[in-house]
């Protein structure tokens, strides 16, 4: 159950952090703008079970969050890199400060050229156990 706690506050304290790192240097007391951020996972195809894991953990991290500073938006990469590509496309197009995934190193080696062409951070993410 230890494990399970640690594994659930690593997402949740990469978000705060990346939170703070992307907050304006405004006043504290004006409104923050939410920081548009990208799941890519493979919520299908061949590696689905990782990628459904993965959005769900990065669900509960916002959601742990809870204050709004975070819109996520999640997209497929269908287990693929023509599907890794097109959903970092979406991703670009919506506007997203830093992207999560894809699932599979094949995939994000494709697509995290499109983010790095992009100027756009990219996290790996990892269905690794301790």
């Amino acid at each position: 159950m230890k494990s399970r706690r640690i594994l659930l506050a690593v997402p949740v304290v990469a978000l705060a952090l990346l939170v703070a790192a992307c907050g304006s240097s405004t006043s504290a007391t004006a409104k923050s703008e939410p920081v548009v951020v990208a799941s890519i996972a493979s919520s299908t195809g061949s590696a689905s079970s990782y990628g459904l894991a993965q959005q769900k953990g990065t669900a509960l991290a916002v959601a742990e969050l809870g204050n709004g500073l975070v819109d996520l938006r999640t997209y497929d990469d269908l287990s693929t890199s023509a599907g890794g590509n097109e959903a970092m496309r979406a991703a670009i197009g919506a506007g997203a400060s830093v992207v999560l995934g894809p699932t599979l190193s094949p995939v994000a080696a494709s697509a995290d050229l499109l983010a790095q062409a992009a100027g756009i951070p990219v996290l790996g993410v990892t269905n690794a156990t301790l």
